[in-house]
Formats: structure tokens, sequence, C-alpha cells
């Protein structure tokens, strides 16, 4: 019952910036979440290109679903990612990672010191 839930929760999680692109008022919040999640599945995993031309409209901002199938598949996409990490999270043993600030601020300085010294180089 408990991994039930998880799959709930991480399905709802998944699936919110559509849900949340359509609330009035709310909706230009959400834009660029919402584009993300329609782009991830069709254009960075090949969805678009592999159900064809009149399911998707490709413009500059991404692809566009035109048609219920495409908007299935969209759901179904992150659906089965959700499905994915509850299997996942159910076989990992609980790990109990206990972290002092300490460590919190030099892993946070370690990482921005790497991303500083990459945006330099390719600078």
């Amino acid at each position: 019952m408990k991994h039930v839930k998880h799959l709930l929760i991480l399905t709802a999680v998944l699936n919110s910036p559509a849900i949340l692109f359509w609330i009035p008022g709310l909706g230009m919040l959400f834009i660029l979440p919402f584009f993300f999640w329609i782009n991830i599945p069709a254009l960075w995993f090949g969805l678009a290109k592999l159900i064809g031309k009149p399911h998707y409209e490709i413009s500059a901002f991404g692809a566009s679903p035109q048609t219920p199938l495409a908007w299935l598949l969209i759901v179904g996409f992150w659906t089965l990612l959700a499905f994915g990490l509850t299997v996942m999270a159910a076989y990992v043993p609980e790990l109990k990672w206990r972290f002092s600030l300490r460590t919190l601020l030099i892993a946070t300085t370690v990482v921005a010191l790497v991303l500083g010294v990459v945006c330099y180089t390719v600078r």
C-alpha cells in the first residue's frame, strides 16, 4: 500500500505542470515547466518523430501536441517514469545518510567551483 501511495504522488507531481498550466490566473507562472513537460518526451526522447507530423507541430518553442493521442503519450511517459522510480525505490534499501551543515556547505562550494571553472574555460 505504501508503494501505491508513492506511485500516485509521483504521478501527480510529474504530471502537475499540465494541470497547473490550465488553471486561470496561475497558468502563465507554469508556462516554462509546461514546455519542459511536453518537450522532454516529445523531442528529447523522439516521441514526436515516432508518431509523426499530424500529432505534433514543431515550432520555435518546441513540440506542440495536436491530438489526444499525443497528450496521452506524454502523460503515459511521465506515468511510466513515476512507476519506474517507485519500483526502484521499493527495491533499494533505505539509506540513512546524515550530513552536517558543514559537509553540505563544503559540497556546495565544490560544485560552485567546478561550475565556475567550466564556465571560465568555455568562455
